[in-house]
């Protein structure tokens, strides 16, 4: 599927979506997301193309140099097509373990639905793509994370099992910024504290937590902290604020 990004360039979703409004506009969201077709590696840390050709050998892929490339610093994508489109909670299954097998990409890579510019580059600059024959990636063989599900609990101990767990998703699931999800964040922030996380954590999976005023008076606020669920955290930890 494609769009339009600024200035006008292409981007590119390797992604099935469907219709969910009346006027049969297909929206690129999260929600809408049907399956992913193929992954949308972005390589920006240094590592060369020549590198993930020998690492990718044998595998099916498409590789071309983004805006930014330089002969010094390789900056490419990755486009590895699935033997068969993943279905979305498949994929999301597998995104601890896509991100273990290709540690060196950019984390946003495995985001549901990412887009990428298409190949542009400036005049004059180096341009490489390279078609790679071989096996379409099985994202099969890759092994899914177990689905983290709801423990209703009056009480306010965790054990370190489930917070374990649940620091594995709330990770895997970081609320983006957008409208409305600011205080879903400070909500979060309260339960976080009432049910025994650390300050490390919280400033780990909260964007808003290097905001130090913000973090201050969520710490004060006994009342609400008090009147906090567990129920938030692992709703975060499911991904149910990023669709």
């Amino acid at each position: 599927n494609s769009s339009w990004g600024l200035g006008g360039r292409p981007l590119r979703v390797a992604a099935s979506f469907n219709s969910r409004f009346k006027d049969q506009k297909i929206r690129c969201k999260a929600v809408n997301t049907v399956g992913v077709t193929a992954l949308v590696l972005d390589y920006d840390s240094g590592k060369t193309v020549d590198k993930v050709l020998e690492e990718l050998s044998g595998m099916e892929l498409f590789i071309y140099t983004s805006h930014s490339h330089k002969p010094e610093h390789h900056k490419f994508r990755v486009i590895l097509p699935f033997n068969e489109m993943c279905p979305t909670a498949e994929f999301k299954s597998r995104i601890a373990a896509l991100k273990d097998v290709f540690c060196d990409a950019d984390p946003a890579s495995f985001s549901i639905p990412q887009r990428f510019f298409m190949p542009s580059n400036p005049e004059g600059a180096e341009v490489l793509d390279v078609y790679q024959e071989g096996e379409r990636f099985d994202w099969r063989e890759l092994q899914p994370t177990k689905e983290i599900e709801y423990e209703a609990t009056d009480s306010t101990e965790l054990t370190a099992s489930q917070r374990s767990d649940l620091m594995h998703g709330l990770r895997l699931n970081k609320i983006e910024h957008g409208a409305g999800l600011h205080n879903i964040r400070v909500a979060l922030c309260f339960s976080m504290i009432k049910f025994g996380f650390t300050e490390a954590d919280w400033k780990e999976i909260i964007p808003d937590a290097a905001d130090v005023r913000v973090w201050r008076d969520c710490i004060r606020d006994q009342a609400r902290i008090k009147n906090s669920t567990v129920r938030i955290i692992y709703k975060a930890a499911q991904g149910k604020y990023n669709t």
